[in-house]
């Protein structure tokens, strides 16, 4: 609850340069004690995926700039 709070919170000061969070998820901690990147111990993962969409939203705003 504290978090969804804390995001809309984000979004209504500063609007659409706020990105969707990254839900938590244990790929992320098992990736990370391994010191790989989600994106290669586990690519097709629901983690892997929304790193993606990550990686896809900041290129769009960096496009926008």
């Amino acid at each position: 609850v504290e978090h969804s709070e804390n995001y809309k919170e984000l979004v209504d000061a500063f609007g659409n340069l706020v990105l969707s969070p990254l839900a938590s998820r244990m790929t992320w901690s098992e990736a990370a004690s391994r010191r790989i990147p989600v994106f290669r111990y586990a690519p097709k993962s629901p983690a892997a995926k929304e790193a993606w969409r990550l990686v896809d939203q900041v290129g769009a705003y960096v496009r926008q700039a």
